[in-house]
């Protein structure tokens, strides 16, 4: 009981700065972010089926990064998975090998206010969005199997990864998130509408078939952030 109730209180991390409140991250907008890697284990996102979903809330409409896993812009890298909010509207992006391969799908949201996310991809099909259990779009995947990255390209939340134009040059990370994110979890398959109905109140099990990695972020200390599952894809603050 004494370990549930501090997770409750707002705790601080170990960088002072993103910390935990109420079972979830905090963002302050300005410098956080967590760096999930780039394990072989994420590779699939790149040219499979894929499911990402989490709950998020903000006070802000402004252009700011959830998720990302690739170069921001189309530099050389190119490719990438980008969940963003941009002028009141929550987007999600899967650009491929070329900018021209680029599917997007996007829906409104509230201030202040939680709200369930669920991106699916069905390769070559389609991808899907669902917000608090409603899919509100859909498009054609126009976006192609991508290239494996040739150079490390994280997992990350809160920013995202700025690079030059050509290879060689270095990292940045800008675009940070102002807002809290809780209950990620990625998987290798679709998320059908029953699952994601149940799992809006009820967390996967931590071998559910398909499920890659699921982050709770109840730690409440330290600079680590455990993967729930047995994979140990831990992310770092």
């Amino acid at each position: 009981l004494i370990f549930t109730i501090l997770f409750i209180q707002a705790m601080s991390l170990a960088n002072d700065s993103v910390v935990t409140d109420n079972h979830s991250l905090s963002f302050d907008g300005m410098n956080d972010y967590v760096n999930l890697g780039n394990p072989n284990d994420f590779n699939y996102l790149l040219d499979s089926d894929f499911s990402i979903a989490f709950d998020f809330q903000s006070s802000s409409y402004d252009h700011q990064t959830i998720l990302s896993m690739g170069d921001g812009g189309a530099n050389y890298q190119n490719r990438s998975i980008h969940i963003f909010l941009d002028n009141g509207e929550i987007k999600a992006q899967f650009r491929g090998n070329y900018e021209s391969n680029t599917t997007r799908v996007s829906s409104s949201y509230a201030l202040n206010q939680y709200h369930n996310v669920v991106f699916s991809r069905d390769i070559d099909n389609i991808f899907e969005l669902w917000i608090d259990g409603v899919l509100v779009d859909v498009e054609t995947d126009i976006a192609g199997v991508a290239d494996p990255f040739t150079e490390d390209r994280p997992l990350l939340l809160g920013t995202m990864t700025g690079f030059p134009a050509a290879p060689a040059g270095d990292s940045y990370y800008y675009d940070f998130f102002n807002g809290h994110i809780d209950n990620l979890s990625i998987w290798a398959n679709i998320l059908t509408d029953p699952q994601i109905q149940y799992h809006m109140s009820i967390p996967p099990d931590h071998n559910q078939s398909g499920l890659v990695g699921f982050w709770d972020f109840n730690e409440g200390t330290g600079s680590t952030l455990l993967d729930k599952t047995s994979n140990e894809n831990n992310g770092m603050i």
